[in-house]
């Protein structure tokens, strides 16, 4: 039986058929919602990857401290759980 059999109204059917399906990506209103939170998070973690020190001298310096390799490896840890 389709959706629209039975009622008085195209547009209740739509309305129905809308309620029935649900959200195709949860959270999200449609892909336009989710493709400008997903672009802005790429670019919060750009910015943020920018922020992190490169290999070289400071780096390297910064490495060669123990405290600094377990909070490096505490932090990687972190990022992989989520």
């Amino acid at each position: 039986m389709a959706a629209s059999e039975g009622l008085s109204n195209p547009a209740e059917a739509t309305a129905m058929e809308t309620d029935s399906i649900g959200f195709v990506l949860p959270g999200f209103e449609d892909a336009d919602a989710f493709v400008k939170h997903a672009l802005g998070s790429v670019v919060s973690a750009t910015k943020a990857s920018n922020g992190l020190p490169q290999p070289g001298d400071e780096y390297d310096f910064y490495r060669s401290f123990p405290g600094f390799q377990a909070y490096c490896e505490t932090q990687g840890d972190r990022l992989l759980q989520w």
